[in-house]
C-alpha cells in the first residue's frame, strides 16, 4: 500500500456506510453548508448583507460548515486508507470500533472508539490505530497507538514520554514514581506500583532502557497484563508512512530485548496454585486518591453554600 490517497469515490463510499454517528455529522456538516449558502443568497438578493451584521453571522455559518466538512473528509480518507491496507495484506480492519474493554489506562479512562485500525490475525497479535474519547467534545484531534501482545503477564508498568506532556489519564502517586540510570530520565518518567520496583528495573533494565530510547522515543509505553501500549499525541497515517511492517521493523529489537527480560521474570508474591500470575497490589498502577475526611469536608461545604443561596 503506498502513501497515495484513495479515490474520492471510496471516501465517499466510506463516509455513507460508516458509523451512526459520522453519518450524522456528515448530514449535519452539509446543513451547515447549504443553510450558509441559501442564507447568504437570501441576503445578498436583499441588499441586507450589512444590516446587523447579517452578512458576518452568515459567513461564519458557512465557515464552520466548510470546517465540519474538511475535517470529516480528512478523517474518512483515513478510514479508507486503512481498510484498503487491511484488505490488500490480508488483516483485520478495526474501523469505527468500541475499544472500551481494552486495559490500557487510555482506553478505559473514557468511552474509547477506534476510528480506524488494523490487527494482525496472529495469537501474538501487533495492532496500530488512531483512537478518540467520544465522549469528550473538546477533543479535535485522535490519539496514536500500537498495541501488541507480551509472553506473560506483567506488573502495570508506565513509561511517560516528557514531550508527550500529560497524555495519560491521571497523575500517578509520586511514590509510584521511580529514578533510572543514564539519560532515560531525561526523556521518560517511569511508574511502577508500590512494592514493585525491583521488579520494574528488572524488566526495564539498561539495554531494554538503551532499546527503548532508540526506537520509541517519542510514544509513552504501558505495560498492562500481557499486553503493550505505545502512546502518541499525533494520529498514525496507517497504511501510509506507517504501517504493521514499519511498527514490527522498528520494534523487534525492543520487543526482543523486552521478551528475554519477561522470560526471567515471575511475580513470587502470587502462590503456584493461583490462577492470575501478577499478584493483586501490582496489575493496576492507582492515582490520587481522596480521603474521607476530605470527600466529608467538601460536601458539608455544598450542603452550606446551598442553604446560604436559598436564604437568599
Amino acid at each position: 500500500m503506498s502513501d497515495r490517497s484513495p479515490h474520492a469515490s471510496q471516501v465517499w463510499a466510506e463516509l455513507l456506510r460508516g458509523a451512526k454517528h459520522s453519518r450524522i455529522e456528515l448530514w449535519l456538516a452539509v446543513l451547515f453548508l447549504l443553510s450558509g449558502v441559501i442564507g447568504l443568497v437570501a441576503i445578498l438578493s436583499a441588499g441586507a448583507f450589512s444590516n446587523n451584521g447579517a452578512g458576518v453571522f452568515w459567513i461564519a455559518w458557512t465557515l464552520a460548515g466548510c470546517y465540519l466538512f474538511v475535517r470529516i473528509w480528512r478523517r474518512t480518507i483515513g478510514v479508507a486508507r486503512a481498510r484498503a491496507y487491511a484488505q490488500a495484506h490480508g488483516l483485520e480492519p478495526l474501523i469505527y470500533r468500541r475499544a472500551d474493554h481494552y486495559p490500557g489506562m487510555l482506553f478505559t479512562h473514557d468511552a474509547a472508539r477506534i476510528i480506524e485500525g488494523v490487527r494482525t490475525l496472529s495469537r501474538h497479535f501487533v495492532e496500530i490505530g488512531n483512537f478518540e474519547h467520544f465522549q469528550d467534545p473538546m477533543q479535535l484531534r485522535p490519539f496514536g497507538y500500537v498495541r501488541m501482545s507480551l509472553p506473560r503477564h506483567v506488573p502495570h508498568i508506565a513509561v511517560v514520554a516528557r514531550r508527550n506532556g500529560p497524555l495519560l489519564p491521571f497523575d500517578m502517586k509520586r511514590t509510584q514514581r521511580l529514578s533510572l540510570e543514564g539519560d532515560f530520565d531525561r526523556h521518560f518518567t517511569l511508574y511502577a506500583p508500590a512494592r514493585y520496583e525491583t521488579d520494574a528495573l528488572h524488566i526495564f533494565s539498561p539495554d531494554v532502557m538503551e532499546r527503548f530510547l532508540a526506537d520509541a522515543p517519542g510514544f509513552t509505553c504501558e505495560l498492562v497484563d500481557d499486553e503493550l501500549y505505545l502512546y502518541s499525541r499525533k494520529p498514525l497515517d496507517i497504511g501510509g508512512r506507517m504501517t504493521i511492517e514499519r511498527i514490527e521493523h522498528l520494534l523487534r529489537p525492543l520487543a526482543a530485548k523486552l521478551g528475554h527480560q519477561l522470560d526471567l521474570y515471575a511475580d513470587d508474591r502470587v502462590p503456584d496454585d493461583v490462577a492470575h500470575p501478577i499478584a493483586p497490589g501490582g496489575r493496576r498502577l492507582v492515582g490520587p486518591v481522596a480521603t474521607a475526611g476530605a470527600m466529608i469536608a467538601v460536601s458539608v461545604l455544598l450542603i452550606l453554600v446551598r442553604i446560604y443561596l436559598l436564604r437568599g
